[in-house]
């Protein structure tokens, strides 16, 4: 496993990419891979750790946070 100085930290392999199973314009099957994007969520996790111990302003305001947890549970109450 890479490390994160490694350019190829956060990277994931292709059997973990998700795919997306839909019906085109011409009513054709599709399955698409969506390949993942390169994340260094360590960086996240150090500004979380400065704005606890030194006060630094939150990389993600809570008003943002909010708004993404009312996103992902209204997709998750479209699925039933």
């Amino acid at each position: 496993m890479p490390t994160p100085d490694h350019p190829d930290f956060g990277l994931d392999r292709e059997r973990d990419y998700g795919t997306a199973y839909y019906y085109n314009e011409h009513d054709e099957y599709v399955e698409d891979l969506i390949k993942t994007v390169n994340v260094d969520y360590s960086r996240y996790y150090e500004a979380v750790y400065d704005s606890i111990v030194s006060g630094a302003a939150p990389l993600v305001k809570p008003e943002e946070t909010l708004k993404q947890l009312e996103i992902l549970e209204t997709g998750i109450k479209q699925c039933y």
